[in-house]
């Protein structure tokens, strides 16, 4: 919760060097790196700090990937939203439909 206290007072650099620290030790679970996801500027930020937290032991659930498909519809990737959905199923996790639109929903 403390991390979302400080994206919200403006205090990004103190979240961030809070997530890392979490990160770095094997502390970080799936919803700070939720919140850390929202605090991103580009899909492929995102992705990069994804990467990073799995690889210190984060198992991301199906909410993780919500801030991610959100960025890559908005930055209009529907392909990749298409390959993320389909990485999702590989893993066994679904997508919040009523959040995220398929790119084949879209006209």
């Amino acid at each position: 919760m403390r991390l979302q206290a400080l994206l919200k007072a403006g205090s990004s650099h103190a979240a961030w060097e809070l997530f890392e620290g979490l990160t770095e030790r094997g502390h970080a679970d799936r919803y700070q790196l939720s919140v850390m996801l929202t605090a991103c500027t580009s899909s492929g930020e995102q992705r990069a700090l994804l990467q990073r937290a799995e690889a210190s032991g984060v198992v991301p659930s199906a909410s993780v990937f919500s801030p991610i498909l959100t960025r890559l519809q908005i930055e209009g990737r529907a392909a990749e939203v298409a390959e993320l959905q389909a990485e999702m199923e590989r893993r066994g996790l679904r997508p919040n439909t009523r959040r995220q639109p398929s790119s084949s929903s879209r006209s």
